[in-house]
C-alpha cells in the first residue's frame, strides 16, 4: 500500500504557491475591474488605441485603474507618477499576450500572470509600510463591487 508522504517542507511550498496564486487574481481583479469601481466612464483621447480597446472591451483603462490604486491607497503624486509606468507596462504586457493565438489560453494566462505579478513587485517597491498593508487588505478581501455585481 502506498502512502503519499510529501514532507513538510513540499507542504509549505505547496500552500504558498496557493497564496501568492490567490494573491496575484486578487491584484488582477483590483486593477483589471477598476472600471466597476469608477462611477464615470473614462475619457479616450483620439489615437488612444490601448484607452478605446479598453473601453471597447469592458477592462479598466489605465486611468481607471490608476484612480482606483490613488484612492484605495492613498497614492502621493510622486507615487503615481512613479506606478502609472508600472501599470501601463502591464497592462499593455497583459493586452499583447492575450491576442497572441500561438499560445494556448492557460499559456496566455501564464504570461498575464507574470506581468501582473512583476507589476505587484514594483509598486509594492514603491508603498510605505501603511500602503502595503492597505494593499494586503484589499487582496484578502472580497470585492463584489469589482466584478460588477
Amino acid at each position: 500500500m502506498a502512502v503519499d508522504r510529501r514532507d513538510g517542507p513540499a507542504l509549505k511550498r505547496g500552500h504558498m504557491k496557493n497564496e501568492h496564486s490567490f494573491r496575484l487574481i486578487t491584484i488582477g481583479t483590483l486593477l483589471a475591474a477598476a472600471l466597476t469601481a469608477s462611477a464615470q466612464p473614462a475619457a479616450t483621447g483620439a489615437g488612444d488605441e490601448q484607452t478605446t480597446s479598453a473601453a471597447q472591451s469592458g477592462a479598466p483603462t489605465i486611468e481607471q485603474q490608476m484612480k482606483f490604486l490613488t484612492e484605495k491607497l492613498e497614492l502621493t503624486g510622486d507615487q503615481q507618477s512613479k506606478i502609472e509606468p508600472i501599470v501601463r507596462e502591464m497592462d499593455e504586457a497583459v493586452h499583447k499576450v492575450m491576442q497572441d493565438e500561438s499560445m494556448c489560453r492557460y499559456e496566455r494566462q501564464d504570461h498575464a500572470k507574470e506581468s501582473r505579478y512583476r507589476a505587484d513587485r514594483e509598486i509594492r517597491k514603491l508603498l510605505g509600510d501603511d500602503q502595503k498593508q492597505k494593499l494586503d487588505q484589499l487582496e484578502s478581501e472580497p470585492h463584489a463591487e469589482l466584478h460588477g455585481e
